[in-house]
């Protein structure tokens, strides 16, 4: 980006939360602060270059949106065993994406695959005994401090919905809003914690990999391993 006159304003970005590591998938403090984040938007939510983007003029953005991407017209439809992505092959994100995996079109499928069969087992994941006991100590912690979602999804939604009303009909003060919301996100973290729910869900999501066809099993133990040496290759980028 710098060779074709643009600053990326790159950051180390903070390694990523293990998933079954119910206190930071759940983070407290950030409930705290922010809520579920729909009324208190935390500092610099976006990408990294979300500011120095926003003051670019027109044109700039359109040089940057080129640079970055490439035309509009270089991307190619790959196959990622559970449908069909866009993916460019000319722009420099696609230039850092090739010299990660090799080939943008690996990089997408190592992306999108897991994400796709992944989402294939949300509903035997939901059923499972480990996860609906999880779930059963979360409604009766939640019911002690006065709330009766039958999920966390749910308290989400009640809140999202309840934020679009004020937004129309001003039921109440946008202060009341942020301490509703903080009330009941806090309570829906401190409950997820106690019934560690998060790492219940992980577990029972790693035991239902074995139930995924065989060809779907190889092809994740196959994006593993680009996985594995595209991590090789930004480490010794970054120097590590």
């Amino acid at each position: 980006m710098k060779d074709k006159g643009f600053t990326y304003p790159a950051k180390r970005a903070p390694l990523p939360t293990s998933l079954d590591d119910t206190t930071a998938v759940v983070d407290l403090p950030g409930r705290r602060r922010h809520g579920y984040a729909f009324a208190t938007t935390p500092r610099q939510s976006g990408p990294p270059p979300a500011p120095y983007y926003t003051d670019l003029s027109p044109d700039r953005k359109r040089d940057f949106d080129l640079a970055f991407s490439g035309p509009a017209d270089s991307g190619d439809d790959v196959s990622t065993g559970t449908g069909t992505v866009r993916v460019q092959r000319q722009g420099c994100d696609a230039e850092a994406r090739r010299d990660l995996t090799g080939d943008v079109t690996v990089w997408a499928r190592m992306y999108y695959t897991p994400e796709a069969l992944n989402g294939r087992l949300d509903a035997k994941v939901r059923k499972a005994r480990e996860y609906t006991a999880a779930m059963s100590a979360w409604r009766a912690c939640m019911l002690e401090r006065g709330y009766a979602y039958r999920t966390p999804e749910k308290a989400r939604d009640s809140l999202t919905r309840r934020f679009l009303e004020n937004k129309h009909r001003k039921k109440e003060s946008k202060e009341e809003f942020r301490k509703r919301e903080k009330r009941v996100a806090v309570a829906d973290g401190e409950c997820a914690i106690e019934a560690d729910v998060p790492a219940a869900a992980v577990r029972v999501r790693q035991a239902l990999i074995a139930t995924l066809p065989k060809k779907d099993r190889a092809a994740l133990a196959e994006l593993a391993s680009y996985q594995s040496e595209a991590v090789k290759r930004a480490e010794a980028t970054l120097g590590r």
